[in-house]
């Protein structure tokens, strides 16, 4: 204890007894400060001053209540997450493209050798009567990114 002359006196707002209704409106109007709760002159001269204060530059600026602070965290956190899905959407994307231009560059290098083999059998002296190409074979292998080499064989052939 100090010898100052003060005294304090701890109030609970959800407290029913031992204080009059001033107190008990004061109270009621601290745990939450809506416009329901100013009910008297002290209640109502101590929004004004809130709202006065809430409005002066000074405090404007930093003023927050943990609802606005929530609410800033939460759309930021959102933008985030759209920026991330976003990023990792463009990554998915690309792979995917690249497997797509990979497998296509597959194909038409197929029909590239198919047709390089006809050739190379008519300029063997195979005549252009070829029917069919049996036992095709292709081989390939990634040799870099986005580059591979192919190998392909088969046999040509005319029915009698």
């Amino acid at each position: 204890e100090y010898d100052d002359g003060l005294t304090f006196k701890y109030f609970n707002t959800k407290g029913t007894k031992g204080v009059n209704e001033g107190v008990k409106n004061l109270l009621r109007f601290m745990e939450n400060s809506v416009p329901e709760n100013i009910v008297d002159e002290a209640t109502k001269e101590i929004s004004e001053y809130v709202d006065k204060v809430k409005k002066s530059p000074e405090v404007e600026e930093a003023f927050m209540t943990m609802g606005d602070k929530i609410d800033q965290l939460c759309e930021e956190s959102e933008q985030r997450g759209i920026e991330i899905g976003e990023q990792r959407g463009i990554e998915v994307g690309e792979r995917r493209g690249i497997e797509i231009g990979e497998q296509r560059g597959i194909e038409i290098g197929k029909q590239q050798m198919l047709n390089m083999i006809k050739e190379a059998a008519q300029e063997a002296g195979v005549s252009e009567e070829i029917e069919k190409l049996v036992n095709v074979r292709f081989a390939s292998s990634s040799i870099v990114q986005g580059g591979a080499e192919m190998l392909a064989s088969g046999t040509a052939v005319k029915f009698k």
